[in-house]
């Protein structure tokens, strides 16, 4: 079985709880805006968001296979989804603006992190728009093993993990 396969789903009400155990641990960072990847964590962030009483935005950061609208194009390519996305980058949708100002302390939340791509694409485009990383803590839902320096606080089945650190300027 391919390995994307076999990740399991997550219902409403567990991303609702792990949101709740997620803002309690991000709390005392302060948040002023949660920002998730339009991708994969919409659910997660908003319900963050609606915990920590801040507003919510996307950024619109995925592998270039998955902008594949084309139906019969999306089928071909289906049994190469694993390797397309070992063997690519994610982008950024650059149609879409960032809004975020330099001063804000800013959650970046994503439903999962395997090899931390897309979270260092989506801090890297936090950098360059003048967000250094002292000022953004990373939230997941899962996180893979070689991703440790990239999430402060993670969901595992039934509690919070949260990895303090000092951020490096």
């Amino acid at each position: 079985m391919i390995g994307f396969l076999k990740r399991p789903v997550v219902g409403e009400a567990e991303t609702l709880q792990a949101a709740r155990r997620l803002a309690d641990t991000l709390a005392p960072f302060s948040p002023t805006k949660v920002l998730y990847i339009a991708s994969g964590g919409e659910a997660l962030g908003r319900a963050i968001a609606a915990q920590l009483l801040v507003p919510v935005d996307a950024l619109d950061i995925c592998y270039p296979a998955s902008r594949v609208t084309a139906k019969p194009v999306r089928r071909a390519i289906f049994p190469f989804k694993e390797l397309l996305y070992r063997f690519t980058r994610p982008v950024v949708n650059l149609k879409i603006k960032l809004h975020a100002a330099s001063n804000e302390r800013v959650v970046l939340v994503d439903d999962s992190a395997a090899t931390g791509r897309t979270l260092r694409v989506a801090l890297s485009t936090l950098k360059a728009a003048g967000i250094p990383r002292e000022r953004v803590r990373t939230a997941v839902y899962r996180k893979g093993s070689g991703v440790a320096e990239l999430v402060d606080c993670y969901e595992t089945t039934s509690r919070v993990r949260f990895v303090h650190r000092p951020h490096r300027k």
